[in-house]
């Protein structure tokens, strides 16, 4: 039986080529309303197990605002190409509302619910960025501690973060 063009690799695993492994990593833990022990010690430590890993660049930052943290995604994600892995790394202060997660900044600063859309930084926002820079393989790790020290309003979510200060 003859095989048409492209079937000769029919069910075969062919391995994903990478040729650079770029990684983001942040560590936020000097939130005013709620500083947490853990991130900056755990981003740390993401950066010396994704340098033993072979990543060819690893970019650390700790405590960052809202602004920093959106011109480091957009830097981070411009240094990829097709051929790139992309790892992101968030230890902090996180928070879900209306079923969207978001990532805080050391200068967030919301009052209600309402405010956070404006005043954090969108996980999906990251997701977004790292799917249009069509890097070839992406990870996005949230190590956020969900107790919401802001209790923005009731419905809030709430979650272990055994490690606030």
């Amino acid at each position: 039986m003859a095989h048409g063009a492209g079937q000769e690799n029919r069910g075969l695993i062919q391995p994903i080529v990478i040729q650079r492994k770029v990684a983001l990593v942040i560590g936020n833990a000097s939130y005013p309303k709620g500083p947490l022990k853990n991130p900056l010690n755990d981003a740390n430590s993401m950066e010396v197990t994704l340098r033993k890993l072979g990543f060819d660049e690893v970019r650390i930052l700790h405590n960052l605002t809202r602004r920093q943290m959106a011109l480091a995604v957009d830097d981070f994600t411009a240094r990829l190409t097709p051929s790139s892995l992309a790892f992101f790394y968030f230890s902090g202060h996180g928070i879900q509302v209306n079923d969207s997660n978001y990532l805080l900044p050391v200068d967030f600063d919301g009052a209600s619910e309402a405010d956070v859309e404006y005043e954090a930084y969108s996980a999906r926002r990251v997701q977004d960025k790292l799917e249009q820079s069509g890097a070839r393989l992406r990870v996005m790790v949230l190590d956020a501690c969900r107790n919401n020290p802001y209790r923005l309003n009731r419905d809030s979510r709430r979650g272990a973060c055994p490690d606030v200060s």
